[in-house]
């Protein structure tokens, strides 16, 4: 398992204003809330006051092992939210078979030995997938605020016992999520995933524009090739979804190619073995490659607005979900708040771990100068980097309305 990496980030805010007076009373932070996979959407309400949350989502591992190979994203980001608005959550399922999977993990392809699926893409939405109440729908990269990748499946792994006397050996394993560097785009920052292991032409993971292409596994050297049976080459991801891995229906010694990962943009599925006639290359009768290749993992997401330090790992042996921690509640000043000239207004805020300031809870807010102002505060929540909310108030002059 790779260490954590991070990047620090600070966001600002601003909602409608609203006339207040004097400091409400702060309150505990709400306890975090943990959500598993149960193939269909799920929904959370950011709990009053809460202006900053932490989103901690874990990918669906690819088919056949959760714990060595065809790994997840492991994803970390505080985010500023609204609160008592409502957040959407997707957790990506797990692999077990050749089936797609929810989250947009691509089947695996069919073959003497089929290839197994990608694992799905959890993510956290600010749109319904389902009712479509904003515009675009909850479909849209637009609406995304996490993603975490999922991993691509395994290839098929051919037995033996059925190869011909030459074989093209092919390693099968699929491509893990989080893997490559971030690319910084207009909605926020994009963590490609990995492509599929094989010495003979796989599938590409998610990129920061795109989703990963159909993998392809070339004919045994000096051979003639003979693709037996349709999309010997893996299918490409479309949008979040990963591809189908490559099917096969050639005699025995040709399996599946696995599917691609779900994610901010869908890994591509793996191609399927090929299988060759008789030549000067393969003198006992043909050749096979025997494994189908590996599918290329989803890429990630957090949007730009995230705060304080992201972190980002393979997922290895974790269950895909999606955790949801409250890390600053927020009493006095409101967000957008406009006072007084003069009014005294203490500053009343929690936090789930420590405050951090530079304002910290009990301070007395400058309503001196009339005009714009903010006040930073932060939370040294699970990260090195205070995670950090910019509040905005108005202070009105005096004689003013």
């Amino acid at each position: 398992m790779r260490a954590w990496r991070w990047t620090t980030v600070s966001v600002t805010v601003c909602v409608a204003v609203l006339i207040v007076s004097g400091a409400a009373a702060p309150a505990s932070v709400p306890a975090s809330i943990k959500f598993s996979s149960k193939n269909r959407e799920q929904s959370y309400k950011v709990p009053l006051g809460v202006v900053l949350l932490g989103v901690e989502a874990v990918g669906g591992y690819g088919d056949p092992d959760p714990t060595t190979s065809s790994n997840a994203v492991d994803l970390y980001a505080a985010l500023p939210v609204t609160p008592g608005s409502t957040l959407y959550v997707e957790v990506g399922a797990g692999a077990t078979g050749s089936n797609a999977t929810f989250g947009g993990g691509g089947a695996g392809g069919a073959g003497d030995a089929a290839g197994g699926a990608g694992g799905g893409a959890s993510d956290v939405r600010s749109c319904s997938m389902e009712t479509r109440h904003c515009a675009g729908g909850g479909t849209t990269l637009s609406s995304r605020l996490v993603v975490a990748g999922g991993g691509g499946g395994e290839g098929g792994s051919e037995d033996p016992s059925h190869l011909f006397t030459n074989t093209c050996g092919e390693n099968q394993q699929a491509g893990n999520a989080g893997y490559g560097s971030p690319i910084k785009t207009e909605l926020g920052t994009v963590i490609p995933g990995e492509s599929g292991y094989s010495s003979a032409g796989a599938a590409g993971g998610g990129t920061a524009s795109s989703p990963g292409v159909g993998g392809f596994t070339p004919a045994c050297s000096g051979g003639t090739s003979h693709n037996f049976g349709a999309n010997v080459a893996g299918l490409s991801g479309s949008g979040p979804n990963g591809g189908s891995g490559g099917s096969t229906s050639a005699p025995p010694g040709a399996a599946g190619g696995g599917g691609g990962g779900g994610g901010y943009f869908g890994g591509g599925g793996g191609s399927s073995a090929q299988v060759d006639v008789a030549s000067s290359a393969c003198p006992g009768g043909g050749c096979s490659a025997g494994n189908g290749a590996g599918g290329g993992a989803g890429s990630s997401f957090y949007v730009k607005q995230a705060t304080g330090n992201i972190f980002y790992q393979t997922g290895a042996g974790q269950q895909p979900s999606v955790t949801l921690t409250p890390i600053i509640k927020l009493a006095s000043p409101a967000v957008g708040a406009v006072f007084a000239q003069g009014q005294v207004v203490k500053v009343s805020y929690t936090c789930a771990d420590t405050c951090e300031g530079p304002v910290l809870p009990g301070a007395e807010l400058n309503t001196q100068t009339a005009g714009a102002h903010t006040i930073e505060i932060s939370d040294q929540y699970e990260s090195h980097t205070p995670a950090v909310f910019i509040v905005h108030y108005t202070v009105k002059a005096r004689g003013h309305h």
